[in-house]
């Protein structure tokens, strides 16, 4: 049984892994979305993700720096893993310079680098958490409690970013809460 592994790159929206049966002609659907990734800034200006799990828990975060400059063949450069001492639900910040009780990893700083960051996510149940991509002269822009997140990615491919207020993410990323 002849089996084909194809790698889907979403711009700025993460990676999926599809392996597509060579007997079957099927490829399962890749891993839902269910939540998303955004960046804030302490009031020092450090990095503080704020991670938004919709249905399920924030389970692990991944760092990594953007393409610029690989080969197609290459692979983004980890810079760091991020998981939840405990399934973290709703929402929860995570402090790179300072990951705290809540997340396990080593402290990052971007310590004047000019590459793009991705930072991504899963749940307890293996859904994605939506990515944001940012550089270190984005956060000079930001304001403690102002977070910018990816809406998604227009017809052109191009992602489309926004900022707003850290109390509205969470709706703006899963919907309204009823009641």
């Amino acid at each position: 049984m002849n089996r084909v592994r194809a790698v889907l790159l979403s711009v700025g929206l993460g990676v999926a892994v599809v392996s597509v049966s060579g007997c079957l002609g099927l490829a399962p659907a890749p891993a839902p979305v269910s939540g998303a990734v955004g960046v804030t800034v302490d009031e020092t200006g450090g990095p503080v993700l704020v991670v938004e799990a919709c249905e399920e828990s924030a389970a692990r975060v991944e760092l990594s720096w953007t393409r610029e400059g690989l080969a197609d063949d290459q692979q983004n450069q980890a810079i760091g893993v991020y998981a939840a001492t405990a399934p973290r639900a709703g929402t929860s910040r995570l402090a790179l310079g300072d990951p705290g009780a809540e997340w396990d990893g080593e402290p990052f700083d971007l310590d004047g680098d000019t590459r793009g960051v991705i930072a991504g996510g899963s749940t307890t149940a293996g859904h994605t958490l939506r990515d944001v991509v940012f550089l270190e002269s984005d956060l000079a822009e930001l304001t403690p409690g102002a977070v910018r997140w990816a809406q998604g990615v227009s017809e052109q491919g191009t992602v489309i970013s926004s900022t707003l207020p850290e109390e509205e993410f969470s709706a703006a990323v899963c919907g309204p809460v009823d009641g």
